[in-house]
């Protein structure tokens, strides 16, 4: 009798054994997901909400991402989320909870110090957009009268290239490019930010212009953005995460893979618009 007893209770020892390491392989598993987020409001082409599921990523960036990973061999997951909430999120990551990466943001010497940045990804000149109905022609005198006017800008987004250059330059946040146009219109603002893809991405989902009174003008060539992926400094695998990710960037670059897959959006200018 006192050996079934012995018989048993080992027996259940075996199982709550490998029950507690199926739990923790399951929990590694689970740690090893690369979650991701990324901007709900899009930014067309690089990313969008799915057509066919709106909660899912797409587009350029996004066929890019999903070539990068199963190379890598690292499982990841992306989420859409309203952007200042994304950055917030990754830089306060950590390994129970938040996101440990958001890609498809522009370099800035604040994002490098808060998070580890990849190599870029694709390129975007800057461009502003002014009302022709108050100005008869194009404001702006290169970059000698930046100072004078006050820019409608995206909340959350990286106006640092444009503040190194005019120092008192005034910013307005709006939270969609509708309302900045509006904005823009009334006067609440002088000119508005918004990179030229992007802005005429949104129309074409949108099926209609945001203004036919509205112009853009691409600012010099120097003030184009370089777009990254970033890596939260509180991953314990971020460095790792970063130089995989590179390496393996690197060599679709060299197989023109990278190239390939922006211009399926953009065939004019790819990487480089």
């Amino acid at each position: 009798m006192l050996k079934i007893k012995d018989s048993c209770r080992e027996i259940f020892l075996v199982g709550l054994v490998i029950s507690l390491l199926a739990m923790t392989n399951e929990a590694r598993a689970e740690d090893a997901v690369v979650r991701v987020c990324d901007d709900v409001a899009e930014y067309p082409p690089y990313v969008v909400r799915s057509r066919d599921d709106k909660s899912k990523a797409a587009g350029a960036t996004h066929d890019l991402l999903a070539i990068l990973f199963e190379r890598m061999g690292i499982r990841y997951k992306v989420d859409l989320l309203p952007w200042k909430r994304c950055l917030v999120s990754v830089e306060q990551f950590s390994s129970s909870k938040g996101y440990e990466a958001f890609v498809n943001a522009s370099y800035s010497n604040e994002r490098a110090e808060k998070y580890l940045v990849s190599q870029p990804l694709y390129s975007i000149s800057n461009a502003y957009w002014y009302d022709q109905r108050r100005h008869k022609q194009q404001p702006l005198n290169g970059l000698s009268n930046v100072g004078d006017f006050s820019f409608c800008s995206m909340r959350g987004y990286n106006t640092e290239w444009l503040s190194k250059v005019a120092p008192k330059v005034k910013f307005e946040q709006m939270n969609s490019y509708d309302a900045g146009f509006r904005m823009m219109e009334s006067g609440r603002c002088d000119l508005m930010l918004g990179a030229i893809p992007v802005i005429r991405g949104l129309e074409q989902i949108n099926g209609k212009a945001f203004s036919s009174h509205s112009k853009p003008v691409i600012f010099p060539e120097a003030l184009a953005n370089t777009y990254h992926l970033y890596v939260s400094r509180n991953s314990p695998r971020g460095e790792e995460l970063i130089q995989r990710f590179n390496e393996t960037l690197a060599a679709l670059q060299a197989e023109n893979i990278v190239e390939e897959i922006y211009r399926e959006y953009l065939p004019e200018c790819g990487t480089d618009c």
